[in-house]
């Protein structure tokens, strides 16, 4: 962990999309999780013990783990600071993904969960260390999105 970056630990659920992000490759430990509810509960609880961790998903997993996150880290007000792959475009051509891909955003505000979007990698590494200062400072979660084009570009 340093200033620049400053996240304890990743805790990651697996992302092709993510996988490709040079920021998630630091020297911090990396938590595998198998399930985004999870990831979110490990994430918690390394707050709580005083960590700083990054988790990272999908935004289709994220819709399944939105009872975890409204009702531990909203509920107990656990400043964590998620990153969030945005997937299902109307580019995607995968049509499973669009309904999520188009409601993610609505979903973070009705949790009352600040977010920014990340216009390509490299806005990662200004956004990420934000976000967690004010997630830590408001006590509360905070996201950084970054869609699919973002990434492939």
């Amino acid at each position: 962990m340093s200033e620049l970056w400053p996240f304890s630990h990743h805790v990651l659920v697996p992302c092709s999309l993510l996988a490709a992000l040079d920021v998630l490759s630091s020297s911090v430990e990396t938590v595998h999780a198998a399930r985004e509810e999870e990831a979110i509960a490990i994430g918690c609880g390394l707050v709580l013990g005083g960590g700083t961790p990054l988790v990272a998903m999908q935004n289709s997993g994220l819709a399944s783990a939105l009872n975890t996150l409204g009702s531990l880290a909203v509920a107990y007000r656990i400043g964590l600071c998620l990153l969030i792959s945005v997937r299902g475009d109307d580019a995607d051509p995968n049509p499973a993904q669009q309904p999520v891909g188009r409601a993610t955003r609505a979903l973070l505000g009705s949790l009352d969960v600040p977010h920014a979007t990340a216009g390509d990698p490299t806005d990662l590494r200004l956004l990420l260390p934000d976000s967690a200062r004010s997630a830590t400072q408001h006590r509360r979660p905070h996201a950084v999105l970054i869609d699919r084009q973002a990434i492939d570009a």
